[in-house]
């Protein structure tokens, strides 16, 4: 491009990254309760620290500080790696890891400069520590991603591959020279660096700004459609459930099967032994029930200890009756609670459309009667 000369380049690149870093921690302050956003923010202003300190350390006439501008760097992409797991929840990356890995990398660029006194192994070095973050990065943005979340997340992971893919080949070209000079010349692959840097940085701003906003909007809806002691679905979950069986049942023709379970003498163990008890009875009770489930099979807590678990499209009402046999089986018996070892048992019944009812409204109403 004519007059766009490396200095603007560098200078645009600086700028670009700062700018998205501050617009990741503006994120951060208004999302509080979003996780690994700050690091994020942060670890981008230590990655523009490093390209401002690279031409200033170049002045002073000590070598020594020649390897702190790579070495803020890959600080600053480390930290944004340790972000992204936080934002993730993939697990969480120990300070006293990110110390270490830094203190290696200092290590081995050092030597790169002193002893070994290379430059094409300053460039492999830098090139590699910074890539494997990249393609890390992206791999956090990739993995165990909701179908329906993928078009936000994986354009992020995208771009952190792309870039990364950039800083190897650049690692690639400082090691074996320039073989094939005419495709993967040093400029051009710095070129391509260059570039990759800004498209990454404003798509991570970008697109990490929009999976917080889908994060929290995957959360209210958890709050409003589950229950929060189990993790169960709670009514009205189990209300849409319910009606959008019903709707196929009409169109296509089959069954639905229906079991209400309430915990016997759950007033007694709330009362007797404290609603911690009570809480933690719950939630093994909700956990013998989901490992009896089949699969399709909707579980759901609609009251204090009511469970409901709808099934679609059983053989029977035998079967149905089968099923309830053995959930109930798998609840009752001895149950730690605390210090104490109690007898828990369930009351369960059943309905059928159309074998028992009418209508499948009416399902949940006779199945509690039972």
């Amino acid at each position: 491009m004519p007059g766009l000369d490396p200095f603007t380049l560098y200078a645009v690149t600086v700028i670009n990254i700062v700018v998205c870093s501050l617009a990741l921690l503006f994120v951060s302050r208004i999302n509080p309760t979003v996780h690994g956003i700050q690091q994020c923010g942060f670890g981008g202003l230590l990655i523009a620290a490093g390209f401002i300190l690279t031409p200033i350390v170049s002045q002073f006439s000590r070598p020594v500080l020649l390897p702190i501008p790579t070495t803020v760097m890959f600080t600053g992409a480390l930290l944004m790696l340790a972000g992204l797991l936080a934002f993730r929840g993939v697990f969480s990356l120990p300070s006293g890891a990110i110390l270490w890995t830094v203190c290696l990398y200092a290590a081995l660029i050092s030597f790169a400069w002193f002893a070994y006194d290379s430059l094409a192994a300053r460039a492999f070095i830098t090139s590699t520590g910074l890539g494997a973050i990249a393609l890390a990065s992206g791999w956090v943005m990739w993995i165990r991603v909701p179908r329906e979340d993928r078009p936000v997340y994986w354009t992020n992971a995208a771009a952190s591959y792309l870039h990364g893919s950039a800083l190897l080949l650049c690692s690639g070209n400082a090691l074996w020279g320039t073989p094939h000079a005419r495709i993967f010349g040093a400029g051009k692959v710095e070129a391509l660096t260059v570039a990759t840097s800004n498209l990454s940085s404003f798509a991570f701003a970008f697109g990490l700004s929009m999976a917080t906003n889908l994060k929290l909007q995957r959360v209210a809806e958890k709050q409003a459609l589950y229950d929060p002691l189990t993790g169960l679905p709670n009514r009205r979950f189990f209300e849409e459930r319910l009606e959008e069986a019903e709707d196929r049942v009409i169109r296509t023709g089959g069954r639905i099967g229906l079991i209400y379970c309430d915990v016997d003498n759950f007033k007694w163990i709330n009362d007797g032994l404290g609603h911690n008890a009570g809480d933690a009875v719950l939630r093994n009770v909700s956990r013998r029930l989901r490992a009896g489930l089949g699969v399709g099979d909707c579980l759901a807590r609609v009251g204090g200890d009511e469970f409901v678990i709808l099934i679609e499209n059983p053989p029977s009402s035998e079967a149905v009756f089968d099923r309830m046999k053995g959930l109930r089986e798998a609840v009752e018996g001895e149950m730690k609670v605390g210090e104490r070892v109690i007898e828990v048992g369930m009351s369960c019944g059943l309905a059928v459309f159309p074998d028992d009812v009418g209508s499948p409204s009416d399902l949940v109403r006779l199945a509690d009667a039972a």
